[in-house]
């Protein structure tokens, strides 16, 4: 091992002290980045926080990856991440919004790398292959965790797109219901078509209440 790759070891790990200590204040400041890039989110705090979870949670794995020089490709999205994929899918926000959020974060990631460490160099061999190395993790882990929040993403909106498509199936299954209940049974015997929302409450689906026959009352939620 030479001196400069011994070097650029050195700096990567006091990189990671740097990160350790600013992940909090580093997390909330790169998710409002991506809000000011995004008006989706303007009026929809709990997905904020959902997204500054997911940022905190990498730059966390990061921090990790850094001290212990992780190799990139063993390293899995933290679950907060995968937890924001999750939630775009479930609103129905396209999963470009999930790309654009990775790509300005990595943006502001590398600038506050180069922030750190811009005053550190006198050796420019140093500097170049440290900024080098740095580069090569950062963009390998960010591709890698994009890639698998996009799954994650495809995967959930699968998952409600299959739960609508059963809904739409549902009222032709007649369940019988004996008294009154959160599913919004009738009296004994009563036959009525009952639809589960993805939250797993019982309703009446729009078109069962339109065929019932007037005598029986509408299902309360």
């Amino acid at each position: 091992m030479d001196s400069i790759e011994v070097g650029v070891r050195a700096e990567l790990r006091t990189l990671a002290e740097f990160l350790q200590a600013d992940v909090a204040a580093l997390s909330r400041k790169l998710g409002a980045v991506v809000v000011e890039s995004e008006p989706i989110y303007a009026e929809d705090q709990a997905l904020v926080d959902v997204l500054v979870a997911s940022a905190e949670g990498n730059l966390a794995t990061l921090v990790q990856v850094f001290r212990y020089e992780l190799d990139v490709g063993t390293v899995d999205a933290p679950p907060a991440a995968i937890h924001f994929a999750r939630r775009l899918a479930q609103r129905g926000i396209p999963v470009s919004v999930l790309a654009r959020a990775y790509r300005l974060g990595h943006q502001y990631v590398m600038a506050y790398f180069h922030e750190k460490l811009d005053d550190r160099f006198t050796d420019v061999e140093l500097a170049v292959a440290t900024y080098r190395h740095l580069s090569g993790i950062a963009f390998h882990y960010a591709d890698r965790v994009t890639e698998q929040a996009i799954v994650a993403y495809d995967d959930e909106a699968r998952m409600w797109l299959g739960n609508d498509a059963a809904d739409a199936d549902r009222p032709h299954q007649v369940i019988a219901r004996r008294r009154p209940d959160r599913c919004g049974g009738d009296r004994a015997g009563a036959a009525i078509p009952i639809a589960t929302a993805p939250s797993g409450d019982c309703r009446l689906d729009r078109r069962t209440r339109r065929a019932l026959p007037r005598r029986w009352p509408r299902s309360k939620k």
